[in-house]
C-alpha cells in the first residue's frame, strides 16, 4: 500500500539523515581530536625547551655562584699577600731608620 511505501521512504529518509549527522559528528570530532593531538605535541616540545632551559639557568647560576667563592678565596689571598708584603716592608723601613739613627 501507498501509505506504508510513504511511510517507510520518512522512516529511511530519517535513518540516512540520522547517518549524515552520525558522519558529520564523526568527523567534528576526529577534527578536534587531531587538533588536541597537535596542540599537546606543542605543549610537550615547549615544556622540554623550559625544562632544558631552566636547566642551564640553574647550570649557570650554580657556576656563578662556585665562580663568586672561588673570587673570595682568591680576594682573601690577594689580601694575606698583601699584608705579609706591607708588614715585611714596615719592617725593612724600620731597619733602615734604625741604621739611620745609628
Amino acid at each position: 500500500p501507498p501509505t506504508m511505501q510513504n511511510a517507510l521512504l520518512k522512516l529511511w529518509e530519517m535513518f540516512e539523515d540520522s547517518r549524515t549527522a552520525r558522519r558529520k559528528d564523526n568527523l567534528e570530532s576526529s577534527l578536534t581530536i587531531h587538533h588536541l593531538k597537535e596542540e599537546k605535541r606543542n605543549l610537550d616540545a615547549n615544556y622540554d625547551k623550559l625544562v632544558e632551559d631552566v636547566h642551564q639557568l640553574l647550570s649557570a647560576q650554580e657556576d656563578r655562584v662556585l665562580d663568586f667563592s672561588s673570587l673570595k678565596a682568591k680576594e682573601k689571598r690577594d689580601e694575606r699577600a698583601s699584608a705579609s708584603v706591607v708588614a715585611a716592608m714596615k719592617n725593612e723601613m724600620e731597619k733602615k731608620e734604625a741604621e739611620n739613627f745609628k
